[in-house]
């Protein structure tokens, strides 16, 4: 169903979005940042899950898999930003 290099390549992109995320924190105007970390979990999440074959698991895997993905994306954020404006 999935071969390797499509599966590797998912997994790149949701990297990919957490070192977006890490970027996000570091530059972005502390105001932006929840925007920005939402579209990286949208972007980089429901792209990593639809190109590694899981995009029909349903909806609520889906939702809990992306809150995960999410959580990630804010906390490295956050670290990444240290707290400044």
């Amino acid at each position: 169903m999935n071969d390797a290099s499509t599966v590797l390549l998912a997994g790149a992109l949701a990297l990919f979005g957490l070192a977006l995320a890490a970027a996000i924190g570091r530059m972005a105007r502390r105001s932006w940042v929840p925007g920005l970390s939402g579209a990286v979990t949208g972007g980089c999440g429901i792209g990593a899950v639809q190109l590694s074959g899981y995009g029909d698991i349903g909806l609520l895997p889906l939702a809990g898999v992306l809150a995960v993905y999410g959580a990630l994306v804010g906390a490295v954020a956050l670290l990444a930003g240290g707290g400044h404006e």
